[in-house]
C-alpha cells in the first residue's frame, strides 16, 4: 500500500485537527509522556515511569473494567525491564516475519497485566509497549483504533490477510479470543502490517517527525521522532480516515 506525499500531510493535518484540536489528545502532552517514557527505561528511572504508569491509569483509563487487580506500577515496571533488548530498540522500518515469534514472545509475556473476562487487554498491552518502544508498538485502543480505524474495508481485509498469515508461523493459542475486542493475534497483525506500509512509504515518519516539530511552540524536543515508527503510522492511519483514500494504491510489492 504506498501513499502519495500529498495524501502523507494531509492525514497528519486532519490528525491535527481531529485529535489535537477538537479531541485534545493533546501533541505537547503525547511529547511529554514519550519524554517521560525515554527517563524511564533508557535511564531506570522508576519515579518517571510511575508518573506515566498513573497517567495511562487516570488519563488514558487504560485499566478501566480489570476484573481482578491489575499490575502495580512496580510490576509492570520491573517486567518491561526484564524483557532486555528484546524488541526494545526493534523499529517498523526493519520487522520481518522472522521477527514474529519474538514479539508474539513479548506480548504473551503481558497477557496478565490487565485481567479481562474475554481474555488479554490489547489496549493496555499496547499503550504499555508503545512508550516501551514508541518504534514497534502501535497503540491500538478499541473504540478508535480497532472499531474506527480497521472498521474501514481498505485497512481492515490486509490487515486480516496478514493475519491469516501469522497464523501459520506463529506457535501457540492464535484462535480469535472475542468478536468484541481486538486479540493478541490481531494485534500481532497490525503490527506487522504497519511495519510493510512504513517500510513501503519511508516519507511516513519524515512527514510525522516535521508534523509533530511544527506543533511543538518551540519546545525543545529531547526524543528521535524520526525513528518513532509505530507512532507515525497511528497517528497517520487516525488521520487519514477522516478524508477519502486518494493517492493509496492497492499494493508495493518486493
Amino acid at each position: 500500500m504506498h501513499f502519495s506525499k500529498h495524501t502523507i500531510q494531509s492525514a497528519f493535518r486532519m490528525h491535527k485537527t481531529v485529535y489535537n484540536d477538537q479531541k485534545l489528545w493533546g501533541i505537547l502532552y503525547h511529547l511529554q509522556c514519550w519524554e517521560r517514557a525515554g527517563s524511564a527505561f533508557d535511564h531506570g528511572s522508576f519515579a518517571d515511569f510511575e508518573w506515566l504508569y498513573n497517567e495511562l491509569k487516570g488519563h488514558w483509563q487504560v485499566f478501566r473494567n480489570a476484573q481482578p487487580t491489575p499490575w502495580s506500577a512496580k510490576k509492570t515496571f520491573d517486567h518491561l525491564c526484564e524483557l532486555g533488548d528484546l524488541c526494545r530498540c526493534m523499529t517498523l522500518r526493519d520487522v520481518t516475519d522472522t521477527d514474529m515469534p519474538r514479539c508474539w514472545q513479548v506480548l504473551q509475556s503481558l497477557a496478565d497485566i490487565k485481567p479481562l473476562k474475554y481474555g488479554p487487554s490489547v489496549v493496555a498491552i499496547s499503550k504499555f509497549l508503545h512508550f516501551w518502544n514508541p518504534r514497534l508498538f502501535v497503540i491500538v485502543d478499541d473504540a478508535v483504533v480497532w472499531k474506527w480505524v480497521f472498521a474501514h474495508s481498505w485497512l481492515r481485509e490486509p490487515m486480516l490477510q496478514t493475519r491469516r498469515h501469522l497464523a501459520t508461523i506463529i506457535d501457540g493459542d492464535t484462535e480469535k479470543a472475542s468478536n468484541r475486542a481486538c486479540d493478541l493475534l490481531s494485534y500481532l497483525a497490525i503490527l506487522r502490517w504497519s511495519a510493510e506500509v512504513i517500510q513501503c512509504n519511508p516519507a511516513i515518519t519524515e512527514h510525522f517527525a516535521v508534523y509533530v516539530r511544527s506543533y511543538a511552540n518551540e519546545t525543545p524536543i529531547g526524543i528521535p521522532l524520526e525513528s518513532y515508527d509505530a507512532a507515525a503510522i497511528e497517528w497517520l492511519l487516525l488521520g487519514i480516515v477522516e478524508i477519502p483514500p486518494a493517492g493509496v494504491s492497492e499494493l508495493c510489492t518486493e
